[in-house]
């Protein structure tokens, strides 16, 4: 971990929940890092709040060795290997946890609900979680940065104020 970083897992008991505007980035950094490390054959695992580190500038991940409920995906819970798409899923079980500041309460097998927030398309954030967290790992996105872009898509951008409009109109 970078210095001066603090495992999620306390930081999300004593901070709760973040803006999906500041977790954008660190989502993506973790799926950049985990994409990477699929990419030359390597599977995390055993991704937990407690393997994610997060300093003012950057997020880092480090080793784990047994994967937990509910950040484990359900082929990992039941005893087979873990892959990128089982990485993918504790992902966005994070992701999920880190946003709304509980815990995921079931798998994709039916819509992932999510709450209304402003500059957020719901029902395509709702979509992303869904997807990402679907039982089956042949249903999931293709990689943890494709459940990124959509996360990331979610966001409605604002449209500018217009230029000359004042408080008084």
């Amino acid at each position: 971990p970078e210095s001066g970083g603090v495992s999620l897992e306390p930081a999300l008991r004593d901070f709760g929940p973040a803006a999906i505007d500041d977790l954008i980035p660190r989502i993506r950094a973790i799926a950049r890092r985990l994409d990477g490390a699929h990419r030359a054959g390597l599977v995390h695992g055993a991704l937990h709040p407690s393997k994610v580190f997060v300093a003012d500038e950057a997020t880092s991940v480090i080793a784990g060795s047994s994967a937990r409920v509910p950040y484990a995906a359900p082929e990992v819970i039941d005893g087979h290997g873990a892959t990128p798409r089982s990485d993918q899923y504790s992902l966005a079980a994070i992701a999920y946890e880190w946003l709304f500041g509980r815990p995921i309460a079931h798998t994709g097998d039916r819509a992932i609900e999510v709450r209304a927030m402003p500059g957020v398309d719901r029902p395509a954030l709702s979509k992303a979680f869904t997807r990402a967290l679907a039982p089956k790992p042949g249903d999931r996105f293709a990689s943890c940065g494709a459940f990124c872009d959509a996360f990331a898509g979610a966001v409605v951008p604002e449209l500018p104020l217009l230029a000359g409009a004042s408080a008084a109109d």
